[in-house]
């Protein structure tokens, strides 16, 4: 899910407790929402908050966040880890999993 512009970015898993709250506050303060998700708030908060919008999160969650805008990509998960977040970063990829599994070894063609 992203912001209006296509500059923010959310990849997310769980649930925000207070969402609904916090969503309240968004569209009172100018934001313009086309879901009734959970996720989409994340964006919104992020574009107010910055990082500091994990202060305002009560829930269980893990989310990846793509600020295209400071080239900037924040990962992120509840304080108790209900929902954990592993990454694997190979070069400029960064690989995301909510269970850490046995991959297969990844390879790389290129098209020529």
């Amino acid at each position: 899910m992203a912001n209006e512009d296509g500059t923010i970015w959310v990849s997310f898993n769980g649930e925000i407790y207070n969402y609904l709250e916090l969503r309240d506050g968004l569209i009172r303060r100018g934001h313009q929402f086309r879901s009734q998700t959970d996720t989409e708030v994340l964006v919104h908060l992020y574009e107010e908050k910055g990082e500091s919008l994990l202060d305002a999160l009560n829930g269980m969650f893990a989310f990846a966040l793509w600020d295209a805008k400071r080239g900037r990509l924040l990962l992120a998960r509840d304080r108790f880890g209900k929902k954990p977040l592993y990454y694997f970063i190979d070069g400029s990829v960064c690989y995301l999993r909510q269970k850490l599994k046995l991959s297969l070894p990844i390879q790389r063609s290129r098209v020529k």
